[in-house]
């Protein structure tokens, strides 16, 4: 049973297209406030992150090292790798991930 002060970790995937995972972030959060504590990414230029063994057992062993639990995982990709105003002009779409931007990341359906 998870105690109100044990920290939840967040398992996010990112790709240039909805098909295709390049980057892995896990986010550590405190339970009550939502506010992150400590954040970790991976990437893969060569294949989709998926299937890297190594990047998995990083990120598994940064959440133990955290003391997180439980572990939530969305079932698709959460977006663009890029962050905006950082990889390209906050308020505009990432000029990277041409197939992201006729579509809303929360319900991955094109508007």
């Amino acid at each position: 049973m998870t105690q109100k002060n044990t920290p939840i970790a967040t398992f996010l995937l990112y790709g240039p297209d909805p098909h295709t995972a390049n980057k892995l972030v896990v986010r550590i959060m405190e339970h009550e406030s939502g506010k992150i504590r400590a954040e970790k990414s991976w990437h893969s230029a060569e294949s989709d992150i998926r299937f890297d063994q190594t990047a998995y057992q990083q990120a598994l062993e940064f959440i133990k090292e955290q003391g997180a639990d439980p572990v939530a995982m969305s079932d698709r990709l959460s977006g663009c790798p890029h962050v905006e105003g950082q990889d390209y002009p906050a308020g505009h779409s990432c000029p990277y991930c041409p197939a992201w931007e006729e579509r809303d990341n929360a319900s991955h359906r094109s508007s």
